[in-house]
């Protein structure tokens, strides 16, 4: 089987780009089939067509340079796209809805530990053992927490459908921790057409998570204890939290000002709005092909890694007076700087997205 029908596309860059893409090299290089040519004045932003025309036929088309001349790189996606505007069917839902399920049941699990008020997973599963129907104290926890990191998820799945990039449905990550799981992912099956869909994707799953997070930690703290602190007492029920800016500020929004001497006794709904605003503190680092990473090259091209690289440096000097950036710092390092460009690295993001 050809992988290219390459009089076709002679064709088609012939009778319906001529007036973008002169001609002047073609040559096959393993599995790349690579035109070279001059880039038309004025027509740079006109090349998003012509990825798109070709990527219904089944081609990703990358594009280097930035005129006059450039190089058009045509890679077989083989299979193509078989329904306008679907990017790609999984052929197996089975894991997905495993790993769903197991997810489901782990966060329940921990959700009993935060309703009860331990953190020894072997008491809990003790007490799980003597009644099994006590899993579903664990609701008030998993449910919100499982339906901001499926908003999450979705926002990047969504997206990807909108612009015809072949991704996976959540895989959900059960994990034996105070939370239950360490997350979810998508995983992209072919490569992102340009800067514009790198951005959309990349806010999607943030801006998702967020609309629900905010509202979740809100009524969650609504629904948390307020208590005095004496010299005294000591404090034996709730779990601390770290206060974000966003945190404190939404504490206020529940409860106003509150006096120095009270605790709040926080509710396993809030903890689980405050676990959603962790992740997507963590997925907005500029690094790698995290969600921020993601941002950072369709605003900045190849100077992203400049922007990791500064990332670092100032969690380095922010640990020097709280150790725990410094945890921050060497994930960075440990998941890398690089991000692979979009199939069309030309094109910039227009202003409204630069905003958001």
């Amino acid at each position: 089987m050809e992988l290219y029908d390459i009089s076709r596309i002679d064709s088609i860059l012939k009778h319906e780009f001529d007036h973008l893409f002169a001609l002047e090299k073609r040559e096959i290089k393993g599995d790349e089939l690579i035109y070279e040519g001059r880039l038309s004045q004025g027509t740079a932003l006109s090349l998003g067509l012509l990825v798109s025309r070709f990527k219904d036929l089944g081609y990703d088309v990358r594009v280097l340079g930035s005129g006059p001349k450039i190089i058009l790189i045509f890679t077989s996606s083989l299979q193509g796209i078989k329904e306008p505007g679907f990017a790609g069917k999984e052929e197996k839902y089975g894991l997905h809805f495993l790993l769903f399920l197991i997810t489901f049941f782990s966060t329940l699990f921990a959700g009993v530990g935060l309703k009860l008020n331990i953190l020894d997973i072997f008491v809990i599963l003790g007490i799980l053992i003597r009644d099994p129907l006590k899993i579903w104290l664990g609701w008030s926890f998993a449910i919100p927490l499982m339906l901001i990191l499926m908003a999450h998820e979705m926002g990047h799945y969504i997206l990807s459908l909108r612009y015809r990039i072949r991704a996976t449905l959540p895989y959900f990550i059960p994990f034996p921790n105070i939370i239950g799981t360490m997350g979810a992912v998508i995983k992209m099956k072919s490569r992102i057409p340009d800067r514009k869909a790198l951005m959309d994707v990349g806010m999607a799953g943030p801006l998702a998570g967020a609309i629900l997070a905010i509202p979740i930690t809100i009524i969650g703290l609504k629904l948390s204890t307020i208590t005095t602190v004496t010299a005294s007492s000591e404090l034996t029920r709730g779990f601390m939290l770290g206060e974000s800016l966003l945190f404190r500020f939404l504490t206020w929004v529940a409860h106003g000002n509150l006096p120095a001497n009270v605790h709040i006794v926080t509710h396993p709904t809030a903890f689980a709005g405050w676990v959603g605003l962790l992740v997507t503190f963590m997925n907005l680092f500029p690094a790698s092909q995290l969600d921020g990473g993601h941002i950072s090259y369709a605003l900045f091209g190849s100077r992203h890694k400049t922007i990791g690289k500064i990332t670092c440096v100032v969690f380095a000097f922010m640990g020097i007076f709280y150790w725990p950036w410094y945890i921050w710092m060497f994930f960075v390092f440990f998941i890398g700087l690089g991000h692979p460009p979009p199939v069309d690295d030309i094109e910039l993001i227009d202003r409204k997205r630069r905003i958001m």
